[in-house]
């Protein structure tokens, strides 16, 4: 369909015309599981739907024989990024990641100690969550921080999350913007309205964000403060006032400021310049070292 945009005869836009789509329905075909002409000619009654997508029962039951298994945390290991050789705990908190936790919400401010590490108990670590509240959400979302030395295969596994997520963004540090990761305000041509274009930590609602070269970010760093806490992303710009949803978990990767890592007793927030707060919102950090030994 079209609509016209003219403001009369002295207007310069009178025979500019936008194009829109009358929408009843939306529907993601990036989840949509199309079978096989030869699946559709099978009887329907061995085809099942779930969540919307199509499964037929050998499928179905191929899901049940592996859920069975007593080393189904391990082949998952083993399947994810089969390109690169080892890192088994690397990928193992990438799956946790991905999984996540459960949203539970708290009766009591005592609750909150069940969901801590054992070791922040022992060492008297307090944590800023806003779960330790009365009666507020744990977030179920995983943060990750992987740091190492570079050609080790970190953007390849990232780049693997991100095609077999049901939803994942892909960003680079060194070419996205605070707005490109939070939102951005644009003005439409042709009625001249200023409107809210999500940015990738929007988009990956209920999803991943994966996050390269986080060490080129610089002060855009701070952007992902409130969205890693709150899981929200407050929004001020030309009189629009909102929040936006980000529940999503962040997987950044990153390369030490000096170019190799050093596994000396060095803090591990100097050597990537971020603070303890940045460094403590990542649930799991990984550091990935090219031992010459081997």
């Amino acid at each position: 369909m079209y609509q016209g945009y003219g403001g009369g005869k002295a207007a310069k836009n009178k025979a500019l015309h936008a194009s829109y789509i009358d929408v009843n329905s939306i529907r993601n075909s990036n989840t949509d599981y199309f079978m096989s002409t030869a699946d559709q000619q099978t009887d329907a009654s061995t085809t099942l739907m779930m969540n919307g997508n199509k499964v037929n029962l050998a499928e179905l039951n191929e899901i049940h024989r592996i859920s069975e298994r007593k080393d189904i945390f391990y082949l998952l290991i083993k399947s994810l990024c089969p390109s690169i050789y080892g890192h088994e705990l690397v990928k193992a908190g990438l799956l946790l990641s991905m999984f996540g936790g459960t949203d539970h919400r708290l009766k009591n401010k005592g609750e909150f100690q069940d969901f801590m590490c054992q070791g922040d108990k022992q060492n008297g670590q307090q944590d800023d969550d806003e779960g330790q509240k009365p009666g507020s959400n744990v977030r179920p979302d995983i943060h990750m921080l992987m740091v190492g030395d570079p050609g080790l295969g970190k953007s390849q596994m990232l780049k693997h999350i991100i095609n077999v997520a049901p939803r994942g963004v892909y960003v680079c540090g060194n070419s996205t913007t605070n707005a490109g990761l939070t939102a951005t305000l644009i003005r439409d041509q042709f009625t001249n309205e200023q409107t809210l274009e999500a940015g990738a930590l929007v988009l990956s609602d209920l999803g991943i964000c994966c996050i390269d070269e986080f060490d080129k970010m610089t002060s855009d760093q701070n952007s992902l403060l409130e969205a890693m806490e709150q899981q929200t992303i407050s929004i001020a710009k030309g009189g629009i006032l909102g929040s936006l949803s980000a529940r999503c978990s962040i997987i950044a990767c990153a390369n030490p400021h000096t170019g190799h890592y050093k596994a000396d007793h060095s803090r591990k927030a100097s050597k990537l310049g971020l603070g303890c707060k940045e460094i403590k919102i990542y649930r799991l950090s990984c550091v990935i070292l090219n031992d010459d030994r081997r």
